[in-house]
């Protein structure tokens, strides 16, 4: 094992060039298949059609047009600029809906008018929660790019 370690030594060091050029023509190819490749993260894609999961799943896009869900942390941001994100939300495709604490009580209401079970739900000290539905499946690719 020893002598083919060493035998791979001293062809590497006195072809130096040669591993350096095959090096690169290897690279050339690895690079179109990175920028070819989508990585997908719908495990539902690879789920069989029958089972309650993917029925489920049909039931939500074609009844309730809610292929799926994201949660979005917000920090740091006041009820106007929430809303603004939430327009800009919106208008990207493959987006269904945005729903944030503003929808329930507006900007001109301080979210403290709700219960505190209520807010201990979407809210804790400045951060609360977003939630974006897609059109599509887990992933929508429209709302990615």
């Amino acid at each position: 094992m020893k002598k083919c370690g060493e035998a791979i030594g001293r062809f590497i060091v006195k072809h130096k060039i040669f591993v350096v050029i095959v090096s690169i023509l290897l690279l050339i190819p690895s690079v179109f298949g990175i920028v070819k490749t989508r990585v997908n993260y719908d495990i539902l894609v690879y789920l069989p059609d029958d089972i309650e999961t993917m029925k489920g799943q049909k039931i939500l896009e074609e009844d309730f047009d809610m292929g799926s869900f994201a949660l979005c942390a917000i920090e740091d941001m006041q009820p106007k600029e929430v809303v603004q994100l939430e327009d800009e939300l919106k208008n990207i495709n493959g987006v269904n809906k945005v729903v944030s604490a503003n929808d329930l009580l507006g900007t001109t209401i301080p979210l403290e008018m709700l219960p505190s079970d209520i807010i201990d739900s979407f809210q804790k000290g400045d951060t609360q929660l977003m939630m974006i539905t897609f059109k599509d499946s887990t992933i929508a690719i429209e709302a990615i790019r």
